[in-house]
């Protein structure tokens, strides 16, 4: 039987088109291997299923970044997973990590040398190994080409840590990461794994993605404002209205906006629109007139 987190691995290769040669004669279907690692792991075969996902990780790479950024991402969600409740896992992927960690010192790694040292950071905990990174590179005279690679990365750590400010420097071009983030979300949503779902799974898969992707911009929308990219976060703040128009997305809007520490007079505007969405928040609205307030005394 295929869990929720193998249903939205499925559903993502499918989005892809997902697979890369394994040798001259046959190719690795990612998504049916990661399903069988899954089982191997629930059967109590936590060896087996570790080796596998470390031959899946070597055999898969690809040359086309975004391809391989969603290998990536399929491999370290199910890694990850296995890390946190097995210690032998844990220090397997980390072997794993420290096989890159010359090219990074030395700045000879290669683009997909980096984001794969970044991910897997992340499934081993190691996410302060990725800023120690970034923060001894981001006053260098390259440090915009040094950065592009992983950008994405290290927006969601910078943004996870409540760093918006450098968050919101990180993104080149917030506009189209938002437009990107919309697209993936409907691309995720026509797919045919998704629709063989049963009824109740997917509606939970379509929650969950919705929920995370609305999330990404709302991040991105507090990182641009943090940053004082005002007319980028104008234009995330478009995309993410037009997608998710309804008084919630509006409220959350200015939520994160105060969080942020950077209120501004249309948020009375958007405050409204909930209201006459049948979401009123006479609490949230008093909390912009305060931060308002201070924010004119400074």
């Amino acid at each position: 039987m295929i869990g929720p987190m193998s249903a939205l691995v499925l559903v993502f290769a499918a989005v892809f088109s997902w697979s890369a040669p394994a040798s001259p004669d046959a190719s690795i279907d990612l998504a049916r291997r990661l399903e069988l690692a899954r089982q191997m792991a629930e059967a109590g075969r936590l060896d087996d299923a570790i080796e596998e996902l470390v031959r899946l990780w070597d055999a898969t790479r690809d040359d086309v970044p975004e391809t391989n950024r969603v290998r990536l991402s399929l491999l370290s969600a199910h890694m990850r997973r296995l890390a946190r409740v097995h210690s032998p896992a844990k220090a397997r992927f980390t072997e794993l990590r420290d096989r890159y960690g010359p090219s990074i010192e030395d700045g000879t790694a290669s683009s997909g040398g980096l984001i794969e040292w970044v991910r897997l950071n992340e499934v081993i905990g190691d996410q302060d190994a990725t800023l120690a990174w970034y923060e001894d590179v981001r006053d260098d005279s390259e440090a915009a080409r040094r950065i592009a690679p992983v950008e994405r990365e290290l927006f969601a750590l910078l943004a996870q840590r409540k760093r918006w400010v450098e968050a919101g420097r990180v993104v080149r071009d917030p506009v189209a990461r938002a437009q990107e983030i919309v697209t993936l979300n409907a691309r995720v949503a026509q797919t045919e794994d998704l629709k063989r779902q049963p009824p109740s799974k997917r509606a939970m898969i379509e929650r969950y993605q919705t929920r995370r992707f609305r999330r990404g911009l709302m991040d991105l929308y507090a990182a641009c404002l943090a940053a004082d990219r005002d007319r980028q976060a104008e234009g995330v703040a478009v995309i993410l209205l037009r997608e998710y128009g309804d008084g919630v997305a509006r409220l959350e809007l200015v939520q994160i906006a105060l969080m942020a520490d950077k209120p501004r007079t249309h948020h009375r505007e958007w405050l409204d629109g909930a209201e006459a969405l049948g979401e009123p928040d006479a609490v949230l609205r008093a909390e912009l007139e305060l931060a308002l307030e201070r924010s004119n005394s400074d």
